[in-house]
């Protein structure tokens, strides 16, 4: 498929197609800003640990990119368009929820993604998104 070239490829399902959501196409480029930046325990894959196999590194490549389509929209649910029409709800995840582990440990990078998400996402409302210039009153 040339991905050693490059690019973004979304599924398409009987039901929608993941191109025409635009958190969906969010994600996928925080996807790149993650590989970006380099560094291996955030690019996905899996460890090895005392207990197992540990799909973290995907997972927090996943929160990451989910984070990164939330700021940009400023709505915390992701996959709105594709959700709707998949019948799985207001989106295909969502970072406003008070899950606690192992409540969203699911085992698969997407569910487990949820813990990292949803704190990123509270981490976020702690700091004001818009603030007021002084010379002409407006939020910018």
């Amino acid at each position: 498929m040339g991905f050693e070239n490059g690019g973004i490829f979304f599924f398409q399902g009987p039901n929608a197609d993941f191109g025409y959501d635009g958190d969906v196409i969010y994600h996928e480029f925080g996807h790149n800003i993650v590989n970006q930046a380099g560094n291996n325990m955030l690019t996905g894959g899996t460890l090895m640990d005392s207990y197992g196999l540990d799909d973290s590194p995907g997972a927090l490549n996943e929160a990451y990119a989910d984070y990164f389509a939330g700021a940009i929209t400023e709505d915390p649910i992701v996959g709105g368009y594709v959700g709707k029409k998949t019948g799985m709800g207001e989106g295909i995840r969502r970072m406003d929820h008070d899950l606690a582990c192992p409540d969203f440990w699911a085992g698969q990078v997407h569910a487990d993604s949820w813990g990292w998400g949803g704190a990123l996402w509270e981490a976020r409302a702690l700091y004001p998104q818009t603030e007021t210039h002084a010379g002409t009153g407006l939020e910018i």
